[in-house]
């Protein structure tokens, strides 16, 4: 197998079952792609596209490609291909693509051999939110063909219906993992704390709880994945997500009434839920405070109503436009003044705040 960083998982125990599993299918699925020894980096680029728009279009959680299998009898025929030798200008083939691709999807590279023959897995995970371009292009697979997506409209147009059919939160953030990996990646104290329950120490209690919160989800490769609920709400390190990393909490602290100096700067790590009383701690002891005098006690007052800080955080955190990649909630603490920011236009025109009726996003967060 291949080697892995911490957060890249196995597609499934066993990678080999995968593959077979594929190859007992009687004809190609539009969301996974057998190759010999294909390596032109374009190509695959553009199959990376095609397969994340086509898994999100047959209601996968992932598409894969798969060199070393045959198109038409899906044989074991070995492959030569390895990702690790593909050189684009001198750079690695991984940073090359995901350079080139918008939104860029989680895809993982996996090794193995059947019949004593070489194998290689490329997953890629299903399209969220938007379509997956390569250069500027979005692809789709057709039946056994790649196509340019715009080139389809009746495809294009019932991606995106499917791409808004299904709520942010309840998307897939981490897909491949074992029960226990994804019980292991989110704080489960913290949810029980939260919930007004005991803690749980059965796993299968603790599992069954998850399942029906939908913090987790159950794949149709027998595996798990952890939804962005889930991660959002109870990951024990946002890095772990790659699309999620940067919605992390970050907190400035700057000296004086300008951005020119600043003092502190703290990036968050867990989730919002995990994390929210300990945020709240850091945000109070970087504020100013003064001194009151009560029933003969000298007591330090926060200048700011902490009451009021909590809910423009805590609303901040939930009602961000997750489609804006690259930005997360930002806290900014200045001499005379605190500013609390997050991604997104507001769904209501400034000048109505008062008399318009409510709107908000991401309502399965803010019920949780």
């Amino acid at each position: 197998m291949d080697e892995y960083s911490d957060d890249h998982f196995q597609i499934s125990k066993n990678v080999e079952s995968l593959v077979n599993r594929l190859r007992n299918k009687p004809h190609e699925g539009t969301w996974f792609e057998f190759k010999s020894n294909m390596d032109d980096p374009k190509k695959i680029g553009e199959y990376i596209s095609g397969l994340s728009n086509a898994a999100a279009l047959a209601g996968e959680d992932y598409g894969f490609l798969v060199w070393g299998v045959e198109d038409d009898a899906h044989e074991i025929v070995g492959t030569r291909f390895d990702h690790h030798t593909v050189k684009v200008s001198n750079q690695s083939l991984e940073p090359w693509l995901a350079s080139r691709l918008k939104p860029v999807p989680s895809f993982n590279f996996f090794y193995t051999e059947i019949d004593g023959l070489p194998v290689a897995v490329l997953r890629i995970s299903a399209a969220v939110l938007n379509a997956v371009a390569f250069d500027n292009i979005a692809y789709v697979r057709l039946g056994s063909h790649l196509k340019k997506l715009h080139d389809h409209p009746a495809e294009e147009s019932r991606l995106y219906k499917q791409l808004d059919g299904t709520p942010f939160e309840y998307k897939s953030a981490l897909v491949g993992l074992t029960e226990s990996d994804a019980l292991n990646l989110l704080d489960v104290p913290s949810y029980y704390r939260l919930q007004n329950m005991s803690v749980q120490t059965e796993f299968d209690v603790i599992l069954d709880h998850f399942l029906n919160d939908r913090l987790i989800i159950s794949t149709s490769d027998g595996a798990c994945a952890i939804t962005n609920l889930g991660a959002l709400l109870y990951a024990k390190n946002l890095a772990k997500f790659s699309h999620l990393a940067r919605k992390s909490v970050r907190v400035i602290k700057y000296k004086g009434r300008n951005k020119i100096y600043a003092e502190k700067e703290q990036q968050g790590v867990y989730g919002y839920a995990t994390g929210f009383e300990g945020l709240m701690n850091y945000i109070s002891g970087l504020l100013p405070s003064n001194e009151h005098i009560e029933s003969a006690l000298r007591v330090e007052v926060s200048a700011y109503p902490m009451v009021v800080l909590r809910e423009l955080v805590a609303n901040a955190l939930i009602h961000q436009d997750f489609s804006i990649s690259g930005t997360g909630p930002l806290v900014e603490i200045y001499e005379d003044r605190i500013e609390i920011s997050n991604p997104g236009a507001p769904l209501i025109d400034p000048n109505r705040f008062v008399d318009a009726p409510p709107r908000s996003r991401n309502e399965k967060l803010e019920s949780v």
